[in-house]
């Protein structure tokens, strides 16, 4: 319970200081081709335009620039690239590179661009074709800049210094440290009122973060009890708001999976991260002990619920793929394979779909991999939704958890993203809940290994799921634990079978130019030297690691502030988790995909499913009132990066 009811004023009053520090103004965005309209002073080391089937591009030199329309900001630039054949390039402003491989399809390329930078720089090694004396670099053939959000003093002094006065007037209830922070917070906001250059963006950050951090101490003070569990939830939660809200402080190189939170509104971004954190002790001390029931509906009612509201979703928020391998999976589909050995089950219920669609409605194969995005997230809504009633006693575990299991990037995978992992995604979830429903309910662990014999054969990546299989026959070694086994090697035969019957067997994998290891044929992160070209840093080189966790922050921003909470009291259930997430992290760390971990976050980002499932899991497992504290401070930074990653890629 609180002690001083005028925290009530200072949560008002600190939401009020964020708006006003945050009061922004949306840039608009700036989008062109590159043809004889834009400004020669805006390009340097560009060819001049050409045409091939109405489009336009250029060609470039070894190095070339792009003046940025929109200096001032932070900038999302998405860079449409195309090269004869695999070619190293590097994306770059005078603040941030980024390491890409233009191939021989058109792929876009994002990057957060710092407010101080002034130009976009392409860097590639140059060819000179047959007839044609220049030198040629990569083809550019569209450009687009947008606008992010730049503060602006709409709040003059005096009224901040209104706002401030029943601030300070409660701040007695405090003790010396944590006032004389709070009077530092407001002096950078003054700070931050009246410099009107570029250093307004450096203290405002800083203002915002030290602002986190004394709200994360006034809450943590609040709560009761004070168990280490809750301390440490707590802490994390803080450090988490305290990125987010430093986001655009840090390197864009460092913390490219931090960054997308840049996309959203500042001021509505740290006003939900504060109340977050101040709202929690408010709500831990006022709801009954023995939790909210949850209304006498039955199961699938809420599994219903929720799947139509990822329906809603998908079709509310329809993302653009720029990542991956969208424009070279539609090429074969609709060039008539229908077998691909990356993702054998996937590729060939989105070629089956697209032949029965585009011959009767005229579908495109865009069009199948958006409703079997939407299929695959109402899927993983009723997985999640079952999982929350089987781990939750109260409404708000339940809905902790379900929260939760949102809380990833890889949600857009659900929202029309053209690539190969909606389905598997959705099949790992459901094996994650078979798994322990086998532990801890006595069902059938065959159902177990078929989920996730479907899950590999969609997509090998589900390969790491194999060694958490083998722990839960093991433990149930004495109740047909090796029905599990079977299971996971039924779908994996018959499709293996069916396949080879219809001549198109394993071995024509290799004879693919887009066969498994792609372009260098190396499916793991080199250990000593890397080529340059798809292997972009050894194993254990500090990139290699910075890289790995952005991913993992992408795909689980909760799990990373609170997987260490939670203990399950069933020991088995709890080991199988940490089986999950072993092989999981192993399998992400060692794999090593062609354009590096920041554009294929997608095909690693997968393996962050356990890290966001044990989360869940320990979540469930706290004591009540540890529960009800750590909810909102857990559950909104993660709907804030989710949120964040959707409006980056719309």
């Amino acid at each position: 319970m609180v002690r001083n009811p005028s925290i009530l004023v200072i949560l008002a009053i600190l939401g009020l200081t964020c708006l006003a520090l945050a009061t922004e103004q949306g840039t608009a965005s700036w989008s062109a081709p590159l043809d004889e309209r834009i400004r020669p002073d805006m390009l340097r080391g560009f060819h001049q335009p050409e045409r091939l089937d109405g489009a336009v591009y250029r060609w470039t030199t070894e190095q070339a620039s792009l003046a940025l329309p929109l200096p001032g900001t932070h900038s999302l630039a998405v860079l449409r690239l195309r090269a004869p054949e695999a070619t190293p390039v590097i994306l770059a402003t005078d603040l941030h590179r980024l390491a890409a491989v233009a191939g021989p399809i058109d792929r876009q390329y994002r990057m957060i661009v710092p407010q101080s930078a002034d130009q976009l720089v392409i860097e590639s090694p140059t060819f000179h074709a047959p007839g044609d004396g220049r030198p040629l670099g990569v083809v550019v053939s569209h450009v687009m800049v947008g606008g992010s959000w730049q503060p602006r003093a709409l709040l003059e002094l005096p009224g901040l210094a209104l706002l401030m006065i029943p601030a300070l007037s409660t701040l007695a209830a405090w003790g010396h440290v944590a006032r004389m922070a709070v009077i530092g917070a407001f002096t950078l906001a003054i700070i931050v009122m009246l410099v009107r250059i570029a250093l307004a963006w450096l203290l405002l950050g800083g203002a915002l973060v030290l602002l986190m951090l004394v709200v994360g101490l006034t809450a943590a003070t609040l709560v009761r009890p004070r168990t280490w569990r809750l301390r440490l939830g707590m802490a994390g939660a803080t450090l988490l708001a305290s990125l987010l809200a430093g986001a655009g402080l840090l390197p864009a190189t460092a913390a490219w999976g931090i960054q997308p939170v840049l996309a959203l509104s500042p001021a509505l971004s740290g006003l939900a991260l504060i109340a977050a954190l101040l709202l929690a002790p408010l709500v831990a001390g006022r709801l009954p002990d023995d939790g909210i029931p949850i209304p006498g509906a039955p199961r699938w009612l809420w599994a219903g619920i929720a799947g139509s509201l990822f329906a809603l979703m998908g079709l509310l928020l329809r993302v653009r793929t720029s990542e991956g391998d969208a424009q070279v999976i539609q090429g074969y589909i609709e060039s008539g394979m229908f077998v691909h050995w990356k993702q054998p089950l996937d590729f060939w219920l989105h070629a089956m779909l697209y032949r029965m669609a585009h011959a009767r409605w005229g579908w495109l194969s865009a069009t199948t991999y958006h409703a079997l995005s939407l299929v695959a997230g109402i899927i993983y809504a009723v997985v999640a939704a079952c999982c929350a009633f089987d781990w939750g006693d109260t409404w708000w575990r339940r809905l902790g958890v379900f929260l939760a299991l949102c809380g990833s990037g890889t949600l857009i995978f659900f929202a029309g993203y053209i690539e190969s992992y909606a389905l598997v995604t959705a099949a790992l979830l459901g094996y994650v809940w078979a798994g322990w429903r086998a532990l801890e309910r006595g069902t059938s662990p065959l159902v177990a290994g078929l989920i996730l014999g479907i899950a590999i054969v969609l997509h090998p990546l589900a390969l790491w799921g194999l060694p958490a299989l083998g722990l839960l026959i093991w433990l149930l070694r004495h109740r047909g634990g090796w029905r599990a086994g079977l299971g996971v090697l039924i779908p994996i035969l018959l499709v293996v079978g069916g396949f080879s019957l219809a001549g198109h067997g394993p071995w024509t994998a290799g004879q693919h130019k887009d066969a498994i290891g792609g372009y260098d044929g190396g499916l793991f992160v080199p250990l000593r030297a890397a080529n340059g070209t798809t292997e972009h840093y050894t194993l254990f080189a500090r990139e290699h690691l910075i890289a790995w966790l952005n991913v993992l922050f992408l795909a689980a921003p909760a799990a990373l502030a609170c997987i260490w909470l939670g203990w399950a009291r069933r020991e088995r259930a709890n080991v199988f988790f940490v089986a999950l997430i072993a092989g999981a992290l192993l399998w992400s760390f060692l794999w090593n995909p062609d354009l590096g971990p920041q554009q294929d976050w997608d095909l690693l980002a997968v393996g962050g499913l356990p890290l966001v499932a044990g989360a869940a899991w320990r979540y469930a497992q706290l004591p009540r009132p540890e529960a009800r504290a750590l909810f909102l401070p857990l559950v909104v930074p993660a709907l804030l990066v989710v949120l964040g990653w959707f409006a980056m890629h719309r």
